[in-house]
């Protein structure tokens, strides 16, 4: 009797379905498909074919027996440790103050093949950065960001960097970039500092220092649209969503600078950039931006 119930038991968990993983190169997909799909084709060739060796293997060469620069030449990310403290008094007590509001563009959506400005219902603008870059008193980062630097990832699809605009914090920070089926020259400019190039390879990875202040990224030779990474040194950081909402917590009493930062909105163009003067008192502030 007990082994015939061990039996259907294990059956079950046999049975049970694995999750689905994101289709490569959708919207939900953080570049590991890709990844993924760019290797195992450098592998097995663009028709399919396995084409190996008499060794059984092709990847291990010249003394590297975990593939080196033939596997889309990936490298181990590495996060950097916290550069500093927090540059404002940390404190858990009367954070009682909170901003919402909504962030909208009055102009018909446009279209971008290479990435850009996102609108939805009722001129809403989505995947706006919404963040206070500057407090002197405030809430700590979570536990987990005082040890280790959390950067963000940037993914390329085509001709476009997504998510075309984000915000890492805190300052400074990495940011891993993951390609997808073909190499780019990509070309990364900091604010107040000369632009470096950077290539990487067809489903390979690459990682980036991100300062203080705005980084733009886009292609050497234009063939890239462009993202803008803001590096922040508080957690007073947010985005807005499918309707172009945001609310950021836990702030003291006290008069804030609240910046928006969002893609352009015609191509080429610059960021749309707005910043308003909030006062925050007990309870919640409620406030509308227009971009323009």
């Amino acid at each position: 009797m007990k082994l015939a119930l061990f039996v259907l038991v294990a059956a079950a968990c046999r049975s049970a379905p694995a999750p689905a993983l994101p289709a490569a190169g959708d919207e939900r997909d953080d570049g590991a498909g890709l990844l993924a799909r760019a290797s195992i084709q450098l592998e097995l060739g663009s028709d399919g074919s396995a084409g190996l060796d008499d060794s059984g293997h092709r990847h291990a060469r010249d003394g590297d027996d975990f593939g080196g620069t033939s596997y889309a030449g990936w490298r181990p990310p590495t996060l950097t440790p916290a550069a500093h403290p927090p540059r404002y008094t940390v404190t858990m007590f009367g954070l009682d103050g909170s901003i919402e509001g909504v962030v909208t563009w009055p102009g018909n959506a446009p279209h971008f093949a290479c990435g850009g400005l996102r609108i939805g219902a009722d001129h809403a603008v989505r995947g706006a950065a919404v963040y206070i870059d500057h407090v002197t008193a405030g809430r700590p980062f979570p536990s987990y960001a005082q040890t280790v630097q959390v950067g963000g990832t940037l993914v390329k699809r085509g001709c476009a960097l997504e998510p075309v605009v984000q915000v890492v914090a805190p300052a400074p920070a990495t940011l891993a970039i993951r390609g997808d089926g073909s190499a780019a020259r990509m070309r990364i400019t900091a604010a107040g500092s000369a632009a470096t190039a950077l290539d990487v390879q067809a489903g390979g990875a690459a990682m980036v220092e991100i300062a203080d202040g705005v980084t733009k990224l886009d292609g050497a030779d234009g063939a890239l649209g462009p993202a803008w990474v803001i590096g922040v040194d508080t957690p007073y950081v947010t985005m807005t969503d499918d309707d172009g909402r945001f609310r950021i917590d836990q702030l003291p009493e006290g008069m804030y600078e609240l910046t928006i930062f969002s893609a352009p909105s015609m191509m080429g163009g610059p960021p749309m950039i707005a910043r308003r003067r909030v006062r925050v008192g007990v309870g919640l502030t409620k406030l509308s931006v227009a971009l323009h």
